[in-house]
Formats: C-alpha cells, structure tokens, sequence
C-alpha cells in the first residue's frame, strides 16, 4: 500500500511539473527615466549641399527635470537639453528644446515640439517592427533637408535588428528606423540602447548623388555617442 502510494505521488509531481508553464522573460530596461538621471553625449553632424558643406561637433547634455503623468495615466519625463562647443569644455552649458518621454504600457514614445516618434517597442525581439512616426509637424523655419527625411520617415518600419548582444556596457540592443543603400541614394538610421542605462548611439546617414560615385548634391551625416551617464 505505501508503494503505491509513492508512485502515486511520485506521477502527480511529475505531471505538475511537465505542465507548469514558463515565465515569460522579464522586459529589460533600456531606457531608465527616473529624477536626475543624465547622459552625456559626443554628437558629429554634416550638412551637405551643392556648395559644399558644413561640419559641427558639440557635446550634448539630457537631464531628467520632471516628471508627471498625462491625460491616460501614463508618466510622462521631461528631458533638459544642454549643449556647447566640443572644443571648450569648461564653457557653461547652453540650455535648448526640452523632450519628453511617455511610457505607454508596450512602447515608449520620443516627443520633440514637432516629432513624435515611438522609440521603444514590446516584445524586445529580433525582427519585431512597428511604424515609428506617429506624427510630424514641420517647423516653419525647417530646412528642406529635414522634411524630404521626415516625409520618407512616414514609411519606415523600425525594428530590432539585434537583441541583447555583448558590448562595452553590457547587454546592447540595435534599433533600425531604415537600411538602404541604392548606391546614389542612402537612407541608414539606428539606435543602439544599453539595458539600464539608456541611449548610447545615434546614426543617421542620407545622402543623394546623381551617380553611384558622383559627388554628393544633397546629403546628412550625424551621429551620437555617449562619453557618461550618471544621476545627480
């Protein structure tokens, strides 16, 4: 009788455990607003044009100054951007445009004054893609640059070209916004995103050539990299 018993319990665990379902694996953080957290960044951009173009360098500052909720309940962090010259860096900062982040409950959404743009999306998987522009508004002293890029935003469809691979600051996470290269014609933008730290590189390429090794008429190169980060 207690060996049946036995094999009798022993059938029920095993069935148990067969059956128990497995845990969906944690979302990482790859963007972490809270109060006082900063990231310092390093930012390269060129503007090409029929007449030549135009290179600046300068270091660029976000800073948590706020947080709220909005309408929908969903908190919402406002970004302090400051910036100054690459070359002086003792120079004081130079506050610019405010950004705001809204974290929705599968996505987080970037909101300038006239861009908003869905940044972060769940799953973070391989291959999953979204539309990220939500919505445009150009500026009215926007250059016509911007606008052709923003126009041919609206059929992007951003998505997880890799997923938590090694890297200098641990697990890293790639988000293509486009990749194409038709030789007289370049569109090539990403986001790379460290988990619990936050944005760590920007790039954007466009450029236009009327042959495949013409020179460029029309073009941008800017790129964005993180140097520090921290809370204060």
């Amino acid at each position: 009788m207690k060996k049946l018993i036995f094999v009798s319990l022993t059938l029920t665990v095993t069935v148990y455990t067969g059956c128990k379902k497995q845990l969906p694996a944690p979302t990482p953080v790859l963007l972490p607003l809270q109060l006082g957290n900063w990231w310092l960044y390093t930012v390269d951009s060129i503007i090409y044009t029929i007449e030549g173009l135009d290179s600046v360098k300068y270091l660029l500052k976000w800073k948590v100054v706020e947080q709220f909720t909005d309408q929908l309940g969903n908190p919402v962090y406002r970004i302090e951007r400051q910036l100054k010259p690459a070359d002086t860096p003792y120079a004081p900062w130079k506050s610019i445009s405010s950004i705001f982040f809204i974290q929705q409950p599968t996505r987080t959404i970037m909101q300038t004054e006239n861009v908003r743009l869905i940044v972060i999306s769940t799953p973070v998987q391989v291959g999953v893609s979204w539309k990220g522009l939500i919505e445009y508004t150009p500026e009215e002293d926007a250059i016509e640059l911007w606008i052709t890029i923003l126009n041919r935003m609206k059929n992007w469809d951003f998505y997880y070209s890799k997923t938590a691979y090694d890297c200098a600051l641990g697990k890293c996470y790639q988000v293509v916004w486009n990749m194409s290269d038709l030789g007289i014609e370049q569109d090539t933008f990403y986001e790379v995103y460290a988990e619990n730290i936050g944005l760590v590189e920007r790039t954007g390429i466009y450029y236009e050539r009327d042959s495949v090794n013409g020179p460029i008429k029309r073009g941008l190169y800017y790129r964005l990299r993180l140097v520090d980060y921290g809370v204060q």
